[in-house]
């Protein structure tokens, strides 16, 4: 899949699925067995980071306003929004999640980290 305007900024693969984000702010889900689009939505204008993680969609993306958030989507066909951060003080190079500790981890190009764990608001 060529395009003149953006790129394939990340990739996750998981349980036969490949989530793939662009550099234009789109995500597409793909069925990993024959490459048939499963799902697409936008999220802004530019796509950090994916992660695949068991029936959920993690996105870093930046906004129209160039400011970073970090949110979950449900991977059913039809996208839909079930949280989003507020707009992160720095801007992320990448985050990773455990299942285990239920933790996200984001690590800024400030050398911060932000931990978001179970139950903090």
């Amino acid at each position: 899949e060529y395009s003149p305007t953006s790129y394939k900024s990340c990739l996750s693969l998981q349980r036969n699925q490949l989530l793939t984000s662009t550099s234009d702010g789109k995500v597409k889900l793909y069925d990993a067995n024959n490459f048939n689009v499963l799902q697409t939505y936008a999220v802004g204008t530019f796509t950090r980071q994916v992660i695949l993680d068991h029936g959920a969609h993690l996105v870093m993306a930046r906004s129209l306003k160039r400011n970073f958030k970090f949110s979950v989507h449900n991977p059913g066909i039809r996208s839909e929004l079930w949280c989003a951060s507020h707009e992160l003080a720095a801007e992320p190079a990448k985050f990773d999640y455990s299942t285990c500790s239920k933790t996200l981890a984001i690590g800024n190009g400030d050398s911060s980290i932000l931990f978001c764990l179970p139950g903090a608001v």
